[in-house]
Parts: structure tokens; sequence; C-alpha cells
């Protein structure tokens, strides 16, 4: 197929797709913004201020708000997709990474890269509600169906920590290979 470029800022990281209003969201961890795309004709819509090097990115189920880590300032910015601006910034633990919401909208979960933890956050009142031990050096974060368990990559122990989000404590954890980052849970 053919190839197309579509400038967006510097360093452009990880992605988010709406699929509903034909848009990806980019973070530029060097210019500190997230781009915001038309898949319809690949043109760069605009440029959304984030923060200190966001990385991780996402979407709410119900595509009202776009999360956004940024790993230096040790904060969430919570942009509207309907202004296409920040309307919150909450502080989590050091070095967030990336960002995963609940299927069921309740909850959206940090891991925090430097900390031994993620940090859980209410959808409804925008905030941190609870931190929750998942090992050392958190990274991928992987979601169950009925929004119940979280799993969470750690990188330098190569390890699964697997969490109950309603007690709040790791339930189990797999030895995996070298580094483990990204997770994504597959139903056969």
């Amino acid at each position: 197929g053919e190839r197309i470029e579509i400038l967006a800022g510097k360093t452009p990281h990880l992605i988010a797709l709406d699929k509903l209003k034909n848009l990806i969201y980019v973070t530029n961890i060097a210019s500190n913004e997230v781009s915001v795309i038309n898949t319809e004709n690949n043109k760069l819509i605009n440029d959304i201020d984030s923060s200190e090097a966001p990385e991780g990115l996402a979407l709410s189920p119900l595509g009202d708000f776009l999360y956004v880590a940024n790993q230096n300032s040790n904060d969430i910015s919570i942009i509207s997709t309907k202004q296409n601006k920040i309307v919150n910034k909450i502080k989590v633990g050091s070095r967030p990474i990336r960002i995963a919401f609940t299927p069921d909208s309740k909850f959206a979960i940090v891991s925090n890269l430097d900390s031994s933890y993620i940090s859980l956050i209410s959808t409804l009142s925008q905030n941190v509600i609870d931190s929750i031990e998942a090992g050392p050096n958190p990274i991928g974060i992987a979601i169950s169906e009925d929004s119940k368990i979280v799993y969470v990559t750690n990188f330098n122990s190569d390890i699964v920590s697997i969490i109950d989000i309603q007690s709040r404590e790791i339930i189990d954890q797999i030895k995996v290979g070298d580094g483990p980052d990204a997770i994504l849970l597959y139903k056969i």
C-alpha cells in the first residue's frame, strides 16, 4: 500500500484510536503534547499541550475523555475529547507510564514505573482513590472483561502480577521472560 506521512510532534510514541469519531491521538514525548489526527483524510487537526513527557494514553470507554500519563511531571492529564483541551490533572506515583480503563468505565488504572504500585482512579470523581502494590517497575496493564482483575507486567522482576480490584491485593504472580512490557488479554 501507499505510505502516508503525517506531521506530529517530537518523539511520537503511543496511539489511541477513536473509531466512532475517526480520530487517532498520539503522545509526543519530547514536545509535551498530544496530536489529534483525522483518519478520514490523514490530516493533523490539533496539538494539545499535555504536561512533561506524555507517554501512555487511553480513551475512556464512552470516548468522552482521554487520559494521558505524563512521565516527568508525575501526573495524568484528563482531556475532554469534545473540547480538545485539558480539563483536569491528577497527581499519581513516580513516572506514570501506561493507563487502562476498566470495561465498566468505573476506574482508570495507571502504572507508575519508578514506584512499585499502580494508581486506581475513580472516573466519576477524577481522583486517585487508592495505590495498589503491584511489584517492581510496573508497566503494562490489561483488565479482565468483568472489570475485576488487573494484570500488570513488572519490567525488572520479570513477573506479571495479578491483582483483584475489589480487595486491591496481588492474588498471584507469574514468572515470564526478560523485561515484560505490554500485555494483552486474548479470549479464545
